[in-house]
């Protein structure tokens, strides 16, 4: 750091925290709040605020009732208790801690909806799946965050890293021999290890590597960081009010915590206020999720017409200025930032480079439709220009639409044949859905879907439930009792291996190249695999492994960038190894759905339907949440009997670089210290290369 002031960057560019007057009109502390209009607070008031929120044991414990009901669908809730030595992360006991809190709730042990949310919060956070998710209605009122960002660097991208303020390693950036010093310490504790245990607490990544790399700036995901130490979701009070850096050469700077109202003001006066406005379902709210959008939900089918580029309001891009640190992009869809990039550097002079910063694609810009045109007119662009090698950079990618990610993989490799096996977790619950869903579709025909819209939708749903393959796509599992099983995989018990059908899932809002009469792009691949390597920082979660592992099935390899201050491998896919995420709300409508189809065409028996509807979550929510669970463990080609869920398994990448102060500031210093290290003779991290 500079020798006489620190370089502190405020959340927003500002320095300012809105203080709360001494002479406030109201004692009340979210009233103290909403009279300073501002738009971020002191965490110390804030946190009393949210502390002022009522507590109703009743209503608290009615929640958990239905949270449990949600959970059993939940692929890991039994194996995360014991999982394999393979796994980086520790064991939770998924059911017992839970039960705890609601043990807690009925004594009426929590003084605060907030403790409440908090204690729940803090649970699930240490599953370390980005699928599972229970954010508690008073964690979406405002979110913690530090007024500094940090970043992590090596000299050489080979020796160890320090850590550095985000405006320190700029001034480094710009002169190299300015006088700047690393942070050392965190709160007196040794910096790496006091934002390890940070990570710990607060990042979903299964992967130690990937949750430290988590923590801080980076040049690739600017549009959902904040500021600060990266505070995962929920991003609930760190427990400190301020963080005191200590640096190399004596030094101290304090970056102080504050709260940011999550939409955008607060305006509430008080603890009852924020709780009926927050936390009570309004009358007409029959879920216990708010509405979100599903990070690999496969969609439903569509009969929309073919989505092209025209489809698009995204710029040509002629008229899209260069993305701060990037070269200009040949195209690029300015919603997604999926891009194609011919760098000029003389070590890319050969190589083409796909940015892939998400599988997150929607309707807007027409569907994964339009990102496969944009990724197809890219690669025959980069082949015209005789470019012989292929950069796919999928850093800080937390996955999307899975149709997307296997359409991406059938673009690169048009001849390959898709593999998927998936397992759920076997539950009564799901095997009443099975049955009611296989029973449905076997009683209608495509006539009757074509004249009824209402049955027409009720398939799109029920398709989710049945008509499943096994994993080589040779047979169709015949019924629910087929495919259910159950078979006990890492003591729980769970389906038979199976697939989706990938003729179903494909169309062409969704085209998944091969299926469903969607034509190729390209007859043979327009790249060897060889001369293909994928960019990863170990954040990649969801779709983003399904992709690269289907990747990684051809021969191509892996570079990771980043992780804690240690020689040795490091996890390319650090994120949720998780196959589907499903919402509460999408669980609660299957359910209902099932018992009044079951009922209506008698597809369950009376005894089948008292059991469904007890195990069924409640109609009307009694505290409104954010709830996704991960629906679906995922299983290597190479694991024949499905039985080390990838969750669970440590692939270490091909190769590890740790960041370079150019690396934080330029993607084409990024990319070429990447190639040079897979295609030239740069080395890797000592005891990296695989």
């Amino acid at each position: 750091m500079f020798t006489k002031s620190s370089l502190l960057l405020a959340l927003g560019g500002s320095a300012l925290v809105g203080a709360v007057p001494r002479a406030a009109h109201s004692q009340d502390p979210c009233a103290q709040l909403a009279q300073t209009k501002g738009t971020q607070y002191p965490a110390e008031a804030a946190l009393k605020c949210l502390h002022s929120l009522p507590f109703e044991p009743k209503r608290a414990v009615a929640y958990i009732d239905d949270l449990e009901k949600y959970l059993q669908f939940h692929s890991t809730a039994d194996s995360v208790s014991n999982p394999p030595k393979t796994y980086e992360s520790q064991a939770v006991d998924f059911w017992e801690g839970l039960e705890d809190i609601k043990r807690k709730a009925k004594q009426g042990k929590y003084s605060s909806q907030y403790d409440f949310d908090t204690a729940l919060y803090e649970h699930f956070i240490h599953v370390h799946d980005g699928h599972l998710n229970v954010i508690g209605c008073s964690l979406s009122a405002l979110s913690f965050v530090a007024q500094e960002s940090l970043v992590s660097f090596s000299p050489d991208g080979l020796e160890l890293p320090d850590i550095y303020t985000i405006g320190d390693a700029k001034v480094l950036n710009k002169d190299a021999n300015a006088k700047v010093s690393p942070v050392v310490t965190i709160n007196g504790e040794e910096a790496s290890s006091y934002l390890e245990t940070l990570a710990e607490g607060s990042q979903v990544n299964q992967d130690p590597d990937a949750r430290y790399n988590a923590m801080f700036y980076s040049l690739f995901r600017p549009k959902n960081q904040m500021a600060g130490f990266n505070a995962g979701s929920g991003a609930v009070y760190p427990g400190v009010n301020e963080y005191t850096l200590g640096y190399a050469n004596g030094s101290t700077s304090t970056a102080n915590v504050v709260a940011v109202p999550s939409a955008g003001e607060f305006k509430y006066t008080s603890g009852k206020e924020v709780y009926n406005a927050l936390c009570v379902p309004k009358d007409e709210s029959a879920s216990t999720s708010t509405p979100a959008a599903s990070s690999t939900a496969t969609p439903s089918p569509s009969t929309s017409a073919p989505a092209t580029s025209s489809a698009s309001v995204t710029p040509s891009p002629s008229a899209q200025p260069p993305q701060p640190g990037y070269p200009k992009a040949v195209v690029r869809d300015e919603d997604t930032d999926i891009a194609g990039y011919l760098p000029n550097d003389p070590t890319l002079k050969d190589a083409a480079v796909l940015r892939v910063p998400t599988f997150e694609v929607g309707e807007a810009t027409g569907g994964t439709a339009f990102d496969s045109n944009v990724v197809a007119r890219f690669l025959k662009k980069a082949k015209a220009e005789d470019k012989k090698k292929l950069i796919v950079d999928l850093t800080a990618n937390a996955g999307g639409n899975l149709a997307y990610g296997w359409n991406l993989y059938k673009i690169l490799f048009p001849n390959s044949k898709l593999y998927s096996s998936t397992r759920l977790r076997a539950h009564e619950g799901l095997h009443l859905l099975e049955r009611a869903a296989y029973k449905f579709l076997d009683t209608f025909s495509d006539d009757d879907f074509e004249k009824s819209e209402k049955l027409d939708t009720i398939r799109y749903e029920a398709i989710n439930w049945a008509g499943f393959l096994t994993p080589n796509q040779s047979y169709e599992f015949q019924s629910a009792d087929e495919l259910y099983g159950p078979e006990v995989v890492l003591h729980s018990n769970m389906t038979r291996a199976h697939s989706h059908d990938f003729e179903i899932e494909s169309d062409w809002q969704t085209p998944i190249q091969g299926f469903n009469d969607i034509p190729k792009n390209f007859t043979q691949p327009p790249f060897a695999p060889e001369d293909i390597f994928i960019i990863t920082d170990g954040d990649c979660g969801s779709t983003c492994p399904v992709f690269t592992t289907l990747m990684q099935y051809e021969g191509v390899k892996t570079l990771t960038f980043g992780g804690r201050p240690q020689h040795g491998p490091i996890q390319a896919l650090g994120g949720t190894r998780g196959g589907q995420v499903l919402e509460a709300s999408a669980i609660q409508q299957s359910m209902l759905q099932a018992h009044e189809l079951g009922k209506e065409y008698e597809f369950l028996s009376e005894d089948e339907l008292k059991t469904l509807a007890a195990v069924s979550p409640a109609k009307k929510a009694s505290l409104v949440a954010t709830i996704r669970i991960n629906f679906r463990d995922t299983f290597s080609k190479h694991d024949k009997d499905s039985v080390l869920p990838l969750q669970y398994a440590y692939e270490a990448s091909d190769c590890r670089l740790f960041y370079t102060n150019e690396n934080l500031f330029s993607a084409e210093s990024y990319w070429t210290d990447a190639a040079n290290a897979i295609w030239g003779d740069a080395e890797c991290v000592r005891d990296s290369r695989a």
